[in-house]
């Protein structure tokens, strides 16, 4: 139901598919199209909901992290389940963009900071990839591993640039129009604005002609050259926005708590974003808005291994590679199968 991914295995020889992608325009299957518009009609519908279901600050808060998760976890899908790059540094972007949205906003300017978060982290990341595009997948994860560990020990060693250990508060509150957001409550209906666009974005890139070259460069190269498309541009493209995605994350994580310091970041914020992502499913984004929630209140769940959180989580992903490669997405298609055959 949910694995739309055209697999270009089993297809004709690579010189016919170029042809026949020159001779027809891409366009994406009315039943693919009905589904992801059901779902996201469905992803609009929930996060409506919520005031029927939450009823203190603390909820609204956890659902403010789950905004930033989706968001933050949709940038990852793009990177790692659609172009298929290992990106070990998304943590890493998260932060920076959290950084440069504090400094950038100061006490009063929200939207200056987050447009700031995204700006840099495209930026950077987009410089990044492009010095490293011709560098195979095995070393350009490798070189992901690394800049995440230099992002995060710049996160919590430059006190000019964070604070350092120390921190920064009085960090901008949120806010609409004009208009101070000061409560979770109200911080919702904008994260949750945010996390719908964000989605509705996803949504339209798994629609678009964009989706197929994405594949296409990510499962079989050398047809690209055909079209005289770039395989690394298109790469440099997913990468960047990606960043983008983590950069705006960041910038919201950074206001919705007020306060950043060197604890606020750490190496498990990139596994944990592996693990929204593999345990939702890598074939589809509706994977890493289910990643997201689950990844957002399993916390809540395991309160009393917090002491072993990294050890939990790295568990999780090998149960889940095992168990379930395809993620909750793939145990669906599958349910949905037989549903249609019974």
């Amino acid at each position: 139901m949910l694995a739309v991914d055209e697999s270009v295995e089993g297809s004709p020889p690579s010189a016919m598919r170029a042809s026949a992608m020159r001779a027809r325009p891409i366009q994406a299957r009315p039943g693919r199209v009905r589904l992801h518009v059901t779902l996201f009609l469905v992803f609009i519908g929930v996060l409506a909901s919520a005031p029927l279901w939450t009823t203190n600050n603390y909820q609204w808060g956890i659902l403010n992290q789950a905004m930033v998760f989706v968001v933050f976890a949709a940038g990852f899908y793009f990177v790692f389940g659609m172009s298929g790059q290992f990106n070990f540094a998304h943590g890493g972007f998260f932060a920076i963009g959290a950084v440069v949205s504090a400094k950038a906003a100061g006490e009063n300017h929200f939207w200056l900071g987050f447009v700031a978060a995204i700006v840099v982290c495209v930026a950077l990341g987009a410089l990044f990839r492009f010095a490293l595009r011709k560098v195979n997948a095995i070393y350009f994860a490798i070189a992901t591993f690394a800049l995440n560990g230099i992002a995060l020990v710049v996160v919590q060693s430059w006190t000019w640039l964070s604070g350092g250990f120390a921190g920064l508060s009085g960090l901008a509150v949120p806010t609409f129009f004009g208009r101070a957001l000061p409560t979770p409550d109200n911080v919702y209906w904008l994260y949750a604005a945010m996390a719908a666009v964000a989605v509705g974005l996803g949504v339209l890139l798994e629609l678009s002609p964009l989706r197929r070259y994405v594949l296409v460069a990510r499962d079989n190269r050398g047809i690209l050259k055909t079209l005289g498309v770039s395989a690394s541009r298109i790469e440099l493209i997913m990468f960047a926005l990606g960043c983008a995605f983590a950069g705006a994350a960041g910038s919201m994580y950074a206001h919705m708590i007020g306060f950043l310091s060197g604890f606020s970041f750490s190496e498990t914020i990139s596994l944990n974003v592996f693990l929204m992502v593999i345990m939702g499913g890598v074939s589809v984004v509706w994977g890493a808005v289910i990643g997201a929630y689950l990844l957002t209140w399993l916390p809540e769940l395991l309160r009393g291994l917090a002491e072993h959180a990294a050890l939990v989580y790295a568990a999780l992903l090998v149960g889940v590679l095992l168990l379930v490669p395809k993620g909750i997405t793939g145990v669906l298609e599958r349910a949905w199968k037989v549903v249609r055959r019974a």
